[in-house]
């Protein structure tokens, strides 16, 4: 204390400064490191639980594909050739993970055909009769559900599924499937691995992790909280496991992080801090020695701000009318915690508005159809949506009753939420529709019924409403004043097209007035009917041209083949849609649905 008053006032200013502007260095620094190490530990946690969930997501999607080929193949069977048809062996053939495909009757223990990949080459095997012995899952007498997995070696497991056919109950299809096809790439920084049943399944390790790590895992995996990302000790190691059910065969997934390696950041900020803080301090030493004799009690203030600041109290409130360079520095930091105040509200209110969008996105997608792509007798329907927003406001749907298909499309007015909550409407009074004995009319007066109700009329919606009989292709179509379905008929001279001609009766909510006319229509063999939204004709080229019906029906006919399935014509418009547009923007919804009866060769 003595030595303080033998100092001049400019020393103890300075001394003040330095002291007081190091400590809130200080506690920035802490403040800082517990606040990044908090956020890190939340975020490695959620990256890993996105990432597990990702490769949850690649992996049923990549699995279900290879079923779909499965039944494909097996669905194009030829008895008069022994063998699936050229279209299915095709199929066989580019799947890449399948690597052999029998299809057995488990009623007589018989094989119906086989498909094997041979180098080069397929080897085509069929109608021979399985021995006691054999290992094949189809020949075994224990009940089995519809699907089954079993491992083999070499990241190989066998899958097998009983034929969906009503008439055909007693076959099943197996398949050797290769895990490491079937699996999307693993990053080198990643470490996965699947379980059944307590058992190590498969893993990707490029860490040197142990194995016993792996298979203790595996037997505790039950004990774990699916869905989420927690610590696991195993070997005197801690490791970050996130662990999910892929909902196929009793399979799980994990992931495993050592957690050295992914708190390794923290440890880099604690030395760059204290290199952080040396410099601060002679900083502030020169910082203070050259401002000492300009700062006055007035810098006390602004330094309680700033410590309410680092608080997280932006409500400064401090008044200093002198146009010096302290009076100057008040005024904007004032004005800068306000900033930042009403940055922070703006920035909370955007991440909740978008997370509202994620979800109602996720809600939306569920109104569609479950399988996008079916086959009925003899017709095949495909559709897909593509949105110009997080929500749209296009949907279509189908269901079958007996051996009629029913087909409905709409486009809302507008886009974005309000449209998409429009949807959410005739999503809901179609389940109701679908188990009642109606006709067409009285589905269309339905569906008017609830747009209007839940829109008030001030969101109306156009819509097609379709019914095709699966086995002989008559139709039936109440067009509310939506766009006209395009017909295209391949022949040997190319491919015919002509527009449905279906009287529109008013937009579906504005309530339909006018007489409803069931406009008939007959599908041949080989047809191919493209209904669609109009945002096919709301895109732009490079060129401010927008696509007409002319140009889209002429590039649609050019490359339209006979064989082509329901998928890949709708592929087909969807490229045509895109390569119109390029990189251009997508101004409004687009849905297109395909619906085709097979040809005689199919």
């Amino acid at each position: 204390m003595v030595l303080l008053k033998n100092l001049s006032i400019r020393w103890k200013l300075s001394l003040a400064l330095i002291v007081s502007g190091l400590t809130l260095v200080l506690a920035y620094v802490y403040v800082a490191k517990n606040v990044f190490e908090s956020d890190k530990i939340s975020y490695v946690f959620e990256t890993q639980n996105s990432s597990v969930e990702s490769l949850k997501q690649n992996f049923t999607a990549r699995f279900e594909h290879v079923l779909q080929s499965m039944e494909f193949v097996t669905a194009t069977y030829d008895p008069a050739i022994g063998k699936p048809t050229a279209i299915g062996m095709g199929i066989f053939k580019s799947e890449n993970a399948l690597d052999a495909l029998e299809l057995v009757n488990d009623r007589t223990k018989q094989i119906v055909f086989k498909l094997e990949k041979t180098p080069g080459d397929i080897a085509v095997g069929a109608q021979s009769q399985i021995n006691g012995n054999e290992t094949s899952t189809a020949a075994s007498h224990t009940p089995r559900p519809m699907l089954a997995i079993k491992p083999l070696q070499h990241h190989k497991i066998l899958v097998s599924e009983r034929v969906s056919s009503p008439n055909q109950q007693h076959l099943r299809v197996n398949a050797i499937v290769d895990l490491q096809k079937l699996l999307p790439p693993i990053s080198p920084t990643h470490t996965i691995a699947l379980t059944q049943n307590g058992k190590l399944f498969y893993k990707i390790d490029f860490r040197g992790i142990p194995l016993p790590t792996f298979q203790t895992m595996a037997k505790h995996i039950r004990n774990l909280k699916l869905d989420t990302t927690s610590f696991f000790k195993s070997e005197g190691n801690v490791y970050l496991a996130s662990a999910v059910p892929l909902g196929i065969g009793g399979l799980q997934v994990f992931e495993l992080t050592p957690e050295k390696e992914a708190f390794g950041a923290l440890n880099t900020l604690f030395n760059r801090s204290l290199v952080f803080l040396f410099f601060s301090f002679f900083a502030l030493v020169i910082i203070s020695l050259i401002l000492s004799r300009s700062l006055t009690w007035r810098l006390g203030s602004l330094t309680t701000a700033a410590d309410q600041i680092g608080q997280g109290k932006f409500d400064v409130e401090e008044s200093d009318n002198s146009r010096d360079e302290v009076g100057i520095l008040t005024q904007a930091f004032v004005k800068m915690s306000k900033e930042i105040k009403r940055l922070l509200s703006e920035t909370r209110e955007k991440a909740r508005m978008e997370e509202e969008l994620k979800t109602a996105k996720l809600v939306q997608e569920r109104l569609l159809p479950e399988k996008p792509t079916n086959i009925v007798n003899e017709i095949e329907i495909s559709g897909t949506v593509i949105t110009s927003s997080e929500c749209g406001g296009d949907w279509w749907y189908y269901f079958v009753k007996g051996d009629s298909l029913y087909v409905a499309v709409a486009d809302a007015t507008g886009h974005g939420t309000p449209a998409a909550l429009i949807t959410a409407a005739a999503r809901a009074v179609f389940s109701r529709l679908e188990t009642e004995p109606l006709t067409l009319a009285e589905m269309a007066i339905a569906w008017d019924h609830a747009i209007s109700s839940c829109s008030g009329k001030q969101v109306l919606m156009t819509g097609l409403l379709l019914k095709v009989d699966t086995k002989t292709g008559e139709g039936a179509a109440i067009n509310c004043s939506h766009e006209l379905p395009m017909l295209f008929h391949p022949n040997d001279s190319g491919v015919d097209f002509t527009s449905l001609e279906i009287p529109a009766c008013g937009r579906l909510g504005d309530g339909l007035k006018e007489f409803i006319l069931e406009e008939p229509f007959q599908l041949e063999r080989g047809d191919y009917l493209l209904i669609y939204t109009d945002g096919l004709w709301a895109i732009e080229n490079s060129k401010g041209q927008t696509l007409s019906d002319r140009r889209f029906a002429k590039n649609i006919r050019a490359r339209l083949d006979a064989d082509f399935s329901a998928p890949k014509a709708i592929n087909l418009v969807v490229d045509t849609f895109n390569n119109f547009r390029a990189d251009g923007p997508i101004p409004d919804d687009f849905s297109a649905v395909v619906i085709r009866r097979v040809s005689a060769s199919n």
